[in-house]
């Protein structure tokens, strides 16, 4: 072997290691940009259940206040007979 063929088999071994290592970055990018899609997903989901349960909550809390009110109504009208 003389010396052109011994840096052409290096080179060619650098190309196969940087062909793997350019396939295995583009991989690790794919994969990431799918996990991240599905937590954009998550994410929205999660927003639209946040909003459902605050409009909930809401609404628990407006008849909450309502029976309040009825019965302060109730005890002013049983203190008036009295």
């Amino acid at each position: 072997m003389n010396g052109a063929e011994i840096i052409d088999i290096l080179l060619g071994a650098v190309a196969m290691l940087g062909g793997a290592i350019i396939k295995y970055m583009f991989s690790r990018v794919r994969d990431n940009t799918e996990k991240l899609d599905q937590m954009r997903v998550d994410m929205a989901k999660q927003g639209q259940e946040n909003k459902e349960l605050y409009s909930h909550i809401q609404r628990i809390d407006n008849n909450i206040t309502e029976i309040y009110r009825k019965l302060d109504d109730l005890l002013i009208a049983v203190n008036r007979k009295n």
